[in-house]
């Protein structure tokens, strides 16, 4: 359980907060994943508390461990997946300081939902049903719910800068409304991206403001962070 936690939750969530280009992009103007980065960490979060949960409850019932099984397998797909769109990267990062190496943990995460992948499909052996249509819904289900929550996020966040653009004071509150519901999931390129958008000073300015009420920061240093 040890080797389970630290490489399939604690080695991940290491990687995505000191994470120097894949989706934050800091070291580079553009991050390589950018546009998935919020399905991503919806993908890894949910995936995390699957692998936590399996481990922890141990579940008996044959269902159960179906769609158990289908999830891990998700897992399994997903961080292969990222260690295969990373592998160039990773090898031409070998030589600075060994950094290319982190590009390679998510096969390491891969091989332990693999693992228990296989020891939910084998539980879920008993089970009357054809026990795929389980497992495969709910990899399936695995993939869409963050992506489409993600997609819906991203809707709602440029609604609420349009708000918050506006010249009402109203719908500048709306906004501000809006973005306090979903501030766990936005960062500051969210707000530069709306900010780069503006050609109007004050609309920039408003921008801003809601960053700092919002984040509790300077958009402008950030933006000076980031580039350089």
């Amino acid at each position: 359980m040890l080797f389970d936690t630290l490489v399939g939750v604690i080695v991940p969530a290491l990687c995505l907060i000191f994470d120097p280009l894949v989706f934050k992009g800091t070291w580079t103007e553009a991050p390589l994943l950018g546009r998935f980065r919020l399905t991503a960490y919806l993908f890894i979060a949910t995936q995390c508390t699957v692998l936590i949960s399996w481990r922890i409850l141990q579940p008996r019932s044959p269902r159960t461990c179906a769609v158990y099984s289908g999830l891990l397998l998700a897992g399994t797909i997903g961080a292969f997946g990222l260690g295969v769109a990373l592998l160039p990267f990773s090898i031409v990062g070998l030589p600075f300081l060994g950094l290319g190496a982190l590009g390679f943990t998510p096969f390491l995460t891969s091989h332990v939902f693999r693992r228990n992948y296989r020891e939910a499909h084998e539980r879920a052996a008993p089970v009357n049903a054809p026990r795929w249509r389980f497992s495969a819904l709910a990899c399936v289900a695995a993939f869409v719910v963050p992506a489409a929550a993600a997609t819906s996020t991203t809707v709602w966040t440029k609604h609420a800068f349009v708000k918050i653009a506006s010249a009402d004071v109203r719908r500048q509150s709306i906004g501000l409304a809006m973005l306090r519901c979903v501030s766990p999931l936005i960062d500051a390129r969210d707000f530069i991206s709306a900010y780069d958008a503006s050609r109007d000073a004050s609309r920039k300015a408003r921008i801003a403001g809601a960053f700092h009420i919002v984040k509790g920061g300077d958009l402008e240093a950030e933006i000076d962070r980031i580039e350089d």
